[in-house]
């Protein structure tokens, strides 16, 4: 029986198949480069966070072939156990990038499948260039969130995007490297669309499996892509069948000439790198709280109440009332009024902040925050900003700030300086010490990543 092919499948295969490095926008190169370097930040200094050992313990145990790294650790794994761990860690700080157009963190799944992706390559005699391995990336992220961007208005907050799209952009990245026929590409997507999953429950009971779910995504994201390359056949109707991911997710709603821009128009140097380790939703209110801190007029001894005023999408994610529950980390990270009460108080953020034993010790902000109101508002917004936060003081006076474009997004990003020492501050709390100079290398090496012949030597260097 002849299946009916999914048009808007069949794009992003043309999109996957004919785009070359030569055809990437200047910018776009750049801002991959830079969310490489954010990315190693990222898992280096999630390599001591608290879940990733018991995470590495099972996976150490469970055993597999010696084929790829763990960044960080003496140790290799198989590709898929590799992946998963430097997932977890990429996320395990809550450091790592966004799209906020989508709300979607793409490198998360997509850098973790491909570097173990790139190693499992070596070993089976194909190298991987550097200017191969950015091409790839970029094309898994222009694909996620191109996806992300379709469906982010209509998807209910209880979903997570970031497990959702993750395995469409890997599937797509793996399949340039692996130069896959549009058939096995299909077959890709129709694969990882049977395993998407991922739901925000875990960030409501506050617990620390909020970490691991983009692992899942990368996981899976390996079992479709090797099922494709053995011409096992996926659905082949994605987003235009039946039971579709429109019709099942979003009540039949999507725009999907997003998809139609592809190679036309790119997402990537849209993605935020992250200025603060919490949820990217708490950001713009960050921003907002700074603001407030400075304000000549301000000062916390005046101050009578605060409200924050949240789209729908932040609300949902950093609008509950602050309490400590059986994981501090995820409980501060996640909460509007944790975030602005410790910038009100401290005028900073940093990781160690967001540690369970600072959190416990900390009850003037935990008293701070409780005093603080959350109010859903700017209903008709998809994404999370903007945000309004309004400040009463003692004597009638008020002050408010509205922020459209929080620090680290494409419209007010973050400098060079900014991402090098956010880079080598997160290089602090990993595992394995590095020197400064090998540090400095590994920054070097992926600013100049095209001219790289073979991409697991920095790799390994990790």
């Amino acid at each position: 029986m002849q299946i009916n092919k999914d048009k808007t499948s069949q794009k992003i295969v043309n999109f996957t198949k004919n785009i070359s490095f030569e055809d990437l926008p200047i910018e776009t190169i750049k801002q991959a480069k830079n969310l490489i370097i954010d990315t190693l930040a990222c898992i280096m200094a999630g390599s001591s966070a608290a879940g990733v050992k018991e995470v590495k313990e099972i996976f150490d145990n469970l055993g597999g072939n010696q084929q790829a790294n763990i960044i960080g650790f003496d140790q290799k794994n198989s590709v898929v156990n590799s992946a998963f761990i430097n997932s977890v860690m990429c996320h395990a700080r809550d450091f790592d990038d966004t799209h906020d157009g989508s709300i979607h963190h793409g490198c998360v799944t997509l850098l973790p499948f491909l570097f173990a992706l790139t190693q499992y390559l070596k070993i089976n005699n194909k190298k991987i260039s550097g200017k191969d391995f950015l091409l790839s990336l970029i094309i898994g992220l222009e694909v996620s969130n191109k996806i992300g961007l379709s469906f982010i208005k209509y998807l209910h907050t209880g979903w997570l995007p970031t497990t959702l799209w993750g395995p469409f952009g890997c599937i797509a990245a793996g399949a340039k490297i692996m130069n896959f026929s549009d058939e096995k590409i299909l077959n890709g997507l129709g694969l990882a669309y049977s395993q998407i999953n991922g739901n925000r429950q875990v960030l409501i009971d506050g617990v620390l499996a909020k970490r691991i779910q983009p692992a899942f995504a990368t996981q899976a994201s390996f079992n479709a892509l090797f099922m494709a390359e053995k011409n096992i056949v996926g659905a082949q109707r994605v987003f235009e069948g039946d039971y579709s991911i429109a019709n099942l997710f979003t009540n039949g709603k999507m725009d999907l000439e997003n998809i139609n821009e592809l190679g036309k128009s790119y997402e990537t140097e849209k993605i935020s790198i992250k200025p603060y380790p919490s949820c990217r939703c708490t950001h713009p209110v960050i921003d907002a709280a700074l603001s407030l801190k400075i304000n000549p007029q301000f000062k916390l001894n005046k101050l009578s109440k605060l409200e924050i005023y949240l789209p729908p999408k932040s609300f949902g994610q950093i609008g509950q009332k602050f309490k400590i529950r059986e994981n501090p980390q995820v409980d501060a990270q996640f909460s509007a009024q944790y975030t602005t009460a410790l910038i009100l108080i401290e005028g900073k953020i940093s990781i160690v902040d967001f540690e369970n034993i600072n959190i416990f010790m900390r009850k003037d902000i935990e008293k701070l925050a409780k005093k603080i109101t959350v109010i859903e508002h700017f209903k008709n917004e998809p994404s999370l900003t903007p945000i309004k936060m309004v400040a009463y003081l003692k004597g009638g006076e008020t002050i408010e700030k509205q922020i459209n474009q929080p620090k680290g997004n494409c419209l007010n990003p973050l400098s060079n300086e900014d991402l090098e020492n956010k880079f080598f501050d997160c290089a602090k709390y990993s595992i394995k010490k590095y020197k400064t100079e090998e540090l400095s290398s590994i920054i070097r090496m992926v600013k100049n990543i095209e001219k790289m012949k073979d991409m697991t030597v920095l790799i390994d260097l990790l």
